[in-house]
């Protein structure tokens, strides 16, 4: 991507070198398994931490499970190109409840003592 807006990842000035050292570096490789290809990650050099990867990963997956893109859809986003605010498209409206039956318990038949272990004698 060439200009910032949408999916482009915006890092602060102060992450230093050694941080996108972590971040990048783990790469893809796809290997037969049981005569299937399986994707795996391999670490580019040995002995590189991914501490920044992982922290990365996890916040992402927190951001999907919070609801992603649509926690951010009430917000108004800002253009790089022009200083004017765009109005975010509205969020789907919300779903109608189900009508919920009331649940309807039966009485608990009660249990008869004994039972053959008891009663042989």
């Amino acid at each position: 991507m060439a200009e910032p807006g949408p999916g482009y990842l915006h890092f602060a000035a102060a992450v230093d070198e050694a941080w996108f050292e972590q971040l990048t570096n783990e790469v893809l490789v796809y290997r037969m398994v049981q005569g299937r290809r399986v994707r795996s990650y391999k670490p580019r050099a040995s002995g590189v931490r991914t501490e920044a990867l992982d922290c990365m990963v996890y916040a992402y997956a927190a951001f999907l499970g919070r609801g992603g893109p649509l926690v951010l859809s009430h917000r108004k986003i800002q253009p790089a190109a022009s200083g004017e605010a765009v109005e975010a498209p509205a969020p789907p409206p919300e779903p109608e409840p189900l009508a919920v039956k009331p649940v309807v318990r039966r009485q608990a038949v009660p249990r008869r003592g004994g039972g053959w272990v008891n009663s042989w004698r």
